[in-house]
């Protein structure tokens, strides 16, 4: 299942991301994030290698999105 993230103002939302990472077994791919904090959207897109979106709607809009952490 590929997931888009919304939002990486809680530190939670990074330890989903790394047990998906490390539990391939779980089928979750985490493909693209988008952050209200531009700074913290580009530290944590380059940081994880995901597809930043500066705005929801180009998120949102991705095909082989099946779900949003939010």
């Amino acid at each position: 299942m590929k997931v888009a993230i919304l939002g990486f103002a809680h530190g939670h939302v990074g330890m989903y991301c790394d047990i998906w990472r490390d539990r391939p077994e779980l089928g979750i791919e985490v493909v693209s994030v988008w952050d209200h904090d531009p700074l913290r959207l580009a530290e944590v897109a380059g940081k994880r290698s995901l597809r930043a979106c500066g705005d929801l709607s180009e998120l949102l809009s991705q095909p082989g999105i099946e779900a949003v952490v939010i």
